[in-house]
Parts: C-alpha cells; structure tokens; sequence
C-alpha cells in the first residue's frame, strides 16, 4: 500500500425497483420476457470511493445519504489503507461531508483520528 493514497469519493441515490408482474420463462426458441413495468421499492445510496491512479474502487451502499453513512464509507476507507500514513480525499460541499459527522458516529476521540 502507497505512504499516501488518493481517493475520491462520489455518492448517487438509487430507486429500487421491483417487477408488478412476474416474467415469462423462457422456452426453446424463445428469450425470457419481462414487462416494463415496475413498483417502486424504495431508495438507496451508493457511496463510490474511487483511487484514479490504480484503477481501484470501493463501494458502499447506504439506506440514506447522511452524516452517519458518510462517516462509515470513510471507516471503509481508512480500514482498506490500513498502511497509509495519509489518505488525501476528494468530496464534494454536500453539508454532511464534515468532521461532524465522523465524530457524531463515533465520538470524539475516534471521530477526530479518523478525520486526521
């Protein structure tokens, strides 16, 4: 593992869909068929951490986009560069992208080492 790794971080919601009706199994000669239609099942988040210069990512999938969710992609982070002395990341301004959130998720102590 590098001294210091270079991450960016990227998160996008998902619907998660299911069928209305079942598919009809394939037969010879024919594909499966599906219908388009669809119920909605709710949402989901997708944390992607990606490391440019490797070609390597992680990802990381939330019920929810907030502070306690980003806090535990980072551990995710921190866990995967357990070597690394330094981890510089890339995030954007979304308001839960702070050292708030790694100390409300777990503690003061462990929250600020974690940021640092």
């Amino acid at each position: 593992m590098p001294a210091i790794a270079k991450s960016r971080l990227d998160e996008r919601p998902v619907q998660l869909l299911d069928p209305s009706r079942p598919s009809v199994p394939m037969r010879t000669g024919r594909v499966r068929r599906s219908d388009y239609e669809y119920v909605r099942a709710g949402t989901a988040n997708v944390f992607c951490i990606v490391e440019p210069k490797t070609g390597s990512r992680l990802t990381y999938a939330s019920a929810n986009r907030t502070g306690k969710a980003f806090a535990h992609a980072m551990y995710r982070v921190a866990r995967r560069y357990k070597s690394a002395h330094r981890i510089h990341m890339i995030v954007d301004n979304l308001n839960t992208h702070k050292k708030k959130s790694l100390i409300d998720a777990f503690g003061p102590i462990d929250g600020r080492a974690l940021w640092k």
